[in-house]
């Protein structure tokens, strides 16, 4: 067929010819898609919207190395508990609960066939029946850190109330233990669970060495808090004092908090100590307390008081600084904070560790600054940089001076 084009086939002609009906894709609608009649006991399940939840661990435990222990939450009962023996239980924080207890236990354990029936009457006439029970989940009781309180009299609760969070011991033909009854005392018992579980151990690990967190390294003015009008006011050759204090002659320590970059509404955040000479820069973990230390110099006729250094523990801490003053024809940027303010963030440089080195950063750990333009550094509000500034030295203080503006990516001298 012709077109405007020439001898082209049109569109459709072109299809049919290069698919045949099997290969054709095909739209699906819900109401066609599969529907599952039952949920899977052997799978890890996670469905919040509907409060499912299914978690399988193989244990490294002498007793247990041969169950499959199961958490599942929201999934009702699959079979019946009239066939178990049921114990009253309580943890170590005196939560109550109910172990259900399949005789094979009992029978491998102690050789002693007990039936439900036959625990029920042993209650009044033969307390050395229980004894066997007991017995038979004695290493039970020491890994999980569990008091036996003898037998339950309470009806079957499956006919009160539904079993729909369980923790589930099985062998290779069934379900030889049940605990439920208390959703605080499952949560306990399932953190043990996680510490002797050789899958969760290595999947964590593996997992832990997967996830990066950049780390960002603001250092913190002695103006803590301004507002937006102030930092409009800011232009090049200004003055911004930094929180510090000096440790010996020639290095002065910085005060300055680690910030993880994340995306999520929860931050991972510690006060660390910064020091950088020619050679290095260092940022030791801690959250050491620092004490206001006043300063005076005389140059010239100009006086310049600084409160720079504050404690933690002064109520002037955010609001006690010393009035603004020319130095050298540089405004020392210095004021009182108000109740409309936002953080100008000094951004020193960046580093990037895993979860699992996250996790172990603690007092007293030290961080390579991995990525930095020292002395250079950003001026930044909530992450945005808008200014350039370099470390700057007065008179064994440090202070940020302020070389550019940063507008929409541009600079502006």
């Amino acid at each position: 067929m012709m077109n405007e084009l020439g001898d082209i086939p049109e569109a459709g002609e072109f299809l049919d010819d290069q698919f045949d009906d099997a290969e054709v894709l095909e739209f699906w609608s819900t109401s066609e898609l599969m529907s599952l009649s039952s949920l899977p006991r052997n799978q890890v399940i996670s469905c919040p919207a509907l409060n499912i939840r299914q978690q399988l661990y193989q244990l490294d435990h002498p007793k247990l190395r041969s169950n499959e222990i199961r958490r599942a939450e929201g999934m009702s009962l699959s079979l019946s508990l009239r066939d178990y023996l049921l114990l009253e239980i309580e943890d170590a924080q005196q939560q109550s609960f109910i172990l259900a207890v399949h005789p094979d236990w009992v029978w491998k354990s102690s050789a002693h066939l007990i039936t439900p029936e036959l625990s029920r009457w042993a209650v009044d006439h033969a307390p050395e029946i229980i004894g066997f029970i007991e017995y038979s989940l004695i290493e039970l009781f020491d890994f999980f850190d569990w008091i036996p309180r003898g037998i339950s009299r309470s009806p079957c609760p499956e006919i009160e109330n539904p079993v729909e969070d369980a923790l589930y011991i099985n062998d290779e033909k069934s379900t030889q233990l049940i605990a439920f009854g208390s959703s605080s005392a499952l949560n306990r018992a399932e953190l043990v669970l996680r510490a002797y579980s050789t899958d969760y151990r290595k999947n964590c690990l593996w997992l832990g060495q997967s996830i990066f967190y950049e780390l960002r390294l603001n250092l913190l003015l002695s103006k803590t808090a301004w507002k937006l009008s102030e930092i409009s006011s800011v232009s090049a050759g200004d003055l911004l004092y930094l929180q510090q204090r000096r440790r010996r002659e020639g290095l002065v320590e910085l005060r300055a908090k680690m910030i993880s970059s994340s995306t999520s509404t929860v931050q991972w955040t510690r006060e660390v100590n910064f020091t950088m000479t020619d050679k290095d820069a260092k940022i030791h973990i801690g959250n050491t307390s620092w004490e206001r230390v006043e300063q005076s110099f005389d140059d010239d006729g100009d006086n310049l008081l600084s409160e720079s250094l504050h404690s933690d523990s002064d109520p002037e801490y955010e609001s006690n600084a010393a009035s603004p003053s020319l130095l050298s024809s540089q405004r020392i940027v210095e004021g009182v904070s108000g109740p409309e303010d936002v953080v100008l963030e000094v951004i020193a440089g960046v580093t990037q560790v895993d979860f699992n080195e996250l996790c172990n950063i603690q007092d007293g750990s030290l961080i390579e600054l991995q990525s930095h333009t020292l002395p250079m550094v950003k001026l930044a509000v909530r992450g945005v940089p808008i200014l350039e500034g370099e470390l700057v030295r007065f008179k064994e203080v440090l202070m940020v001076q302020v070389t550019r503006r940063i507008s929409n990516g541009s600079r502006d001298d």
